[in-house]
């Protein structure tokens, strides 16, 4: 009986001293303590700490600094920058269209034939003849052409009744024509260049919502790497808890108070939760390599050993979206949504050109010109510019197709494209109204989770203290304290998940309403340059 009082009181003395030190000791002391008899420690030494797994070295990233490199060396966005730039050409070329062009020829003709009358000089007509011609021309934004030019002539024959031999002939004309039904008008004219110029900034439109959805996709990759660091942390101090209950349990049966299964129980915990943190590990270095593909920093190839530390932290600041602001903003702002009127707008522009192709041809011409003749090209050019000899010539041309049909389908075509287009941005219209509607919604249930989260890991802190308090006196189980240290580690990485969702759908709502870059203060010039090629 004296013994048996004597081992309760040791019991209780080693219980009271661990309850006071046992976490400082814990942390200091260079080893566990033995394990009880009947109760081994593992070859592998399960207890012990888990494989640094840390990285040589590591680049600490704010969310600014990331955002700034991914907009500076992001692949993707170089890729996609560089199509506004090949579209914006087609402007250039449309209106190249309107350019002067310089034309010029030069011909030699040989001639030798059989008089067939003796007035004609000779027995046989030879004939050598030396063309030259140049000028300009120009097409007009009102559908005509314009032909400014020179022509000079050299005639040499071996005819006895020639009076200038060799003559020399110069024509100064200018040639007009203007189309007035078909191709006629500035409208039909210059809807080249109004399709390139909608094109082009279509391009430009899905190349800021291919940014903001790579921006948006790694922001919230940097919340993923936020989280799971911190997640990391959590079980990293779930294990000690576990290791600390392990040491006082192997405490508990040296003083006879617990049998040494117990110990075996505690010990499989800590090998599990071990597990645990390996995966924890790899799934923060999963996200680090995300992120630096998102910012492709040259300095850090992807293959090397790189760790990333956000230097942001699970922390929030609580926003309220307007339902109806955030709609009327993001069909104002959206890009592609702008995209999809500026395609109706050039639906009309085609209709205008098919219905002007259903237009019979009718074109009008004039040319107007000052001839010369002399004995040389000196003399020809002074006799014409005296004016004394113009001539002139008018005409029309009309054709009419008959039936006309293939006008007819082309012009049924671009009035069913238009109709689509408008379907088209309906249907678009509808899906934007209920992605902000859900991101609304998601937003609004995350802020209310973050409290939620809070209570419950507070309430987990105190049942784990009640827990360890009522094992201390022997009137609770280790598997208690266990559960109790693992609903702990999981109300705490709830608690920082809702803190990371939250931030996560402020990011969503803001990329759903296409306002992500300017919520960064982010302005995408449209004077920007080509990427060039990759460095090797």
């Amino acid at each position: 009986m004296k013994r048996s009082s004597f081992r309760l009181g040791l019991a209780l003395c080693v219980i009271g001293i661990w309850s006071v030190c046992g976490v400082v000791w814990a942390a200091d002391a260079p080893a566990p303590p033995p394990a009880a008899s009947g109760a081994p420690k593992a070859a592998d030494e399960l207890d012990g700490e888990p494989p640094d797994l840390t990285p040589r070295r590591a680049i600490f990233l704010s969310m600014e600094d990331a955002v700034r490199l991914t907009l500076q060396n992001n692949v993707d966005i170089k890729v996609d920058s560089i199509s506004p730039l090949i579209l914006a050409e087609n402007i250039t070329m449309a209106k190249a269209k309107f350019d002067w062009t310089f034309v010029s020829s030069y011909q030699e003709t040989h001639s030798a034939l059989p008089s067939s009358s003796a007035l004609s000089g000779a027995a046989t007509n030879r004939t050598d003849t030396a063309q030259a011609q140049t000028g300009f021309q120009k097409n007009l934004i009102t559908g005509g052409n314009i032909q400014p030019g020179v022509k000079w002539e050299r005639d040499k024959t071996n005819s006895a009744f020639t009076t200038i031999n060799p003559s020399y002939t110069t024509n100064a004309f200018l040639t007009i024509s203007q189309p007035v039904m078909r191709n006629a008008g500035l409208e039909v004219n210059l809807s080249g260049i109004h399709l390139a110029s909608n094109f082009a900034a279509i391009a430009r439109y899905t190349f800021k919502q291919n940014v903001i959805s790579i921006l948006g996709d790694m922001q919230g990759t940097y919340w993923d790497l936020v989280f799971a660091i911190e997640d990391l942390d959590v079980k990293k101090k779930s294990l000690r808890l576990t290791k600390d209950t392990l040491y006082q349990t192997r405490a508990q049966v040296e003083a006879g108070l617990l049998a040494p299964i117990e110990i075996t129980r505690v010990r499989a915990d800590v090998a599990s939760q071990e597990e645990v943190i390996l995966l924890a590990q790899k799934n923060v270095e999963d996200k680090e390599d995300l992120l630096r593909r998102f910012i492709n920093q040259r300095a850090s190839k992807l293959v090397e050993d790189v760790g990333v530390v956000p230097l942001q932290r699970t922390a929030y600041q609580a926003v309220e979206p307007d339902l109806d602001h955030e709609v009327r903003e993001a069909l104002f702002t959206r890009p592609d949504y702008i995209s999809a009127k500026l395609i109706i707008e050039n639906c009309g522009i085609q209709i205008a050109l098919a219905k002007n192709a259903k237009l019979p041809v009718v074109d009008l011409s004039a040319t107007l010109s000052l001839n010369g003749l002399g004995d040389d090209t000196g003399s020809s050019f002074s006799q014409l510019a005296t004016g004394n000899f113009p001539d002139w010539t008018a005409g029309v041309s009309v054709q009419i197709p008959i039936g006309n049909r293939l006008a007819k389908a082309e012009y049924l075509q671009a009035r069913l494209a238009k109709d689509q287009s408008i379907w088209n941005l309906k249907n678009l219209e509808y899906d934007i109204i209920v992605n902000v509607k859900q991101s609304v919604r998601q937003v609004r249930t995350n802020l209310k989770s973050i409290p939620s989260t809070r209570l419950a890991r507070e309430l987990a802190e105190e049942r784990l203290k009640a827990e360890e308090e009522k094992f201390n006196v022997g009137t609770a189980l280790i598997l208690d304290v266990l559960d109790a240290q693992t609903k702990l580690a999981q109300a705490e990485s709830a608690e920082r998940q809702a803190v990371v969702d939250y931030n996560k759908s402020l990011i969503l709502l803001e990329k759903n309403k296409g306002t992500l870059l300017e919520r960064n203060r982010i302005h995408l010039s449209d004077n920007y340059t080509s990427p060039g090629t990759p460095e090797e």
